[in-house]
Parts: structure tokens; C-alpha cells; sequence
């Protein structure tokens, strides 16, 4: 599929309108040729370092990530992080183009949290809040607190959750956002939710949590990249099943020694 043609295709499905304003999500580098086609497209959560050895062996014309790589104006952001010139060089000598989807993909239906949403086989539903990133899940049957951690730990695959248990001590519906959404429970406070589950909680909002009375479960802020993978994945291949589509994943977690 021809790239311009791809990107107006995503933007329709993940919509720039529905990016933060603090966010920066969108064109991030390398150079368009007009009717390049995309036949090969890498997908990855950061475009970082790690990422070289794929760009220079498989040369995708498109690498998808889900932070944007310029996280503010190009020139500060190099004089702060001057390794990045290096891998923008190399997108120019690959002839990659390089898109981010960030808080528009966590927003949009079919997206970050809806994906992961998805892992969980006993979530019988999912609505959206009112500020249209939250997702309210219904689960099956009710379950004790450690319970419902220890489930979202085995469904994303990961080493540990942590769990703040200042409120309900059953949860039946729980507010989701994947990501450091850790001080936005207020909303799951008001609609009287069992639990809010997100990432990267603060000591400062650990104290709210715990005058408010709202149980918290802490998931890593990688889960983000199983849900980019495999939410972007699957959106690119049914625009284009003939599509190579690689995924790298190389995210993990702080090791817990004891």
C-alpha cells in the first residue's frame, strides 16, 4: 500500500484529533518520497538503541512506535538527547519513515486499552468513561483483590503487580488505562468503581489513593508494549494482509532482587 495512503488510513482509525494536547504524537522522522509503498512495517514501542540491528537488516519503509521519539520541539529535544541524531540518521539511510500513535492509539476504540482489555478472559464488559480514555470492565464474577491482581499479573505476563489495598477489598467493576495514569482515579473514585488499575504510581498519589479509599492495582508501564504490538498489528493487517509486519519487543521491567 502506497504510504501516504497507509498513514491517512490509521490516522482514520486513530485519529490525531484525540491526542492530548501535551502529546506529540504523528510524523517523527526520515524522508517521504512521493508513491513510496510500504511493505514492510516495524512496529515498536520506542525507537530506540536497540532497534538499529532490525532497521538496517530488514530496511522497513515504515517503523510504527507508540512514544513519540521527538517528545517536544526537534532541536531541543536533540540538544537534550543528542544520541538521537545517530538513529535518525539512520532512518534517512534506510529510506524508513518514521509515525508515532500515542495517546490517540490509548484513546481510540480498538486501541491500547482496549487491546489489553482483551488479554482478560473473565471481563465480561468494557464501556468507556466520560473523558474517553478510561475503560470501565465488568468482570464475570466478582473476585477478592489479590485475586483480581494476581489475574491481571498472569494475562499480561508479568514478574509482579503491586497492590494498594485502601479501599474495597472485592472488585467486580474496576476503571483501566494502561501507562502512567496512575493519578487519574479520581474518575473511577466518582463512579463508585470497585478499583482503578494503570501504571507508575507516585508516593503523592499513593497518599490520595489511600485518604480516598480506592483499591489500586499497579501494572508496569511495558504492558504498553504487548498492547501496542498487538493492537497495532492486528489494525495493520486488515488494512493490508499482505503486509509484513515485525514486531520488536524489548521492554522490561526493573529486576526485583531478594
Amino acid at each position: 500500500m502506497e504510504l501516504r495512503k497507509l498513514i491517512r488510513k490509521l490516522y482514520g482509525i486513530y485519529p490525531l484529533s484525540l491526542a492530548e494536547a501535551w502529546d506529540f504524537s504523528g510524523y517523527q522522522a526520515g524522508r517521504i518520497f512521493p508513491g513510496r509503498e510500504v511493505r514492510r512495517v516495524l512496529l515498536t514501542l520506542d525507537y530506540a538503541k536497540e532497534s538499529l540491528d532490525m532497521v538496517r537488516k530488514e530496511r522497513p519503509e515504515l517503523v510504527l512506535t507508540h512514544h513519540p521519539f521527538f517528545f517536544g520541539k526537534k532541536g531541543e529535544v536533540k540538544a537534550r538527547e543528542p544520541w538521537k541524531e545517530e538513529l535518525e540518521q539512520e532512518l534517512l539511510r534506510q529510506e524508513s519513515v518514521l509515525y508515532s500513535f500515542h495517546t490517540n492509539f490509548d484513546k481510540a476504540q480498538g486501541g491500547m486499552n482496549d487491546t489489553l482489555l482483551s488479554f482478560l478472559p473473565d471481563v465480561k464488559e468494557v464501556t468507556l468513561a466520560q473523558d474517553g480514555l478510561m475503560r470501565i470492565a465488568t468482570l464475570k464474577e466478582p473476585l477478592p483483590l489479590e485475586a483480581f491482581a494476581l489475574l491481571l499479573k498472569k494475562a499480561f505476563s508479568l514478574p509482579y503487580v503491586r497492590v494498594g489495598a485502601y479501599g474495597r477489598k472485592v472488585v467486580s467493576r474496576f476503571g483501566f488505562i494502561a501507562g502512567g495514569a496512575s493519578k487519574l482515579f479520581p474518575e473511577a473514585l466518582s463512579l463508585g468503581l470497585d478499583a482503578y488499575v494503570s501504571g507508575d504510581c507516585t508516593q503523592p498519589t499513593r497518599l490520595l489513593l489511600r485518604e480516598a479509599g480506592m483499591s489500586y492495582v499497579e501494572i508496569s508501564h511495558e504492558v504498553e508494549e504487548k498492547g501496542f504490538l498487538a493492537g497495532m498489528r492486528k489494525t495493520l493487517l486488515s488494512l493490508d494482509p499482505g503486509l509484513s509486519v515485525l514486531c520488536l519487543p524489548f521492554e522490561e521491567d526493573f529486576k526485583v532482587l531478594s
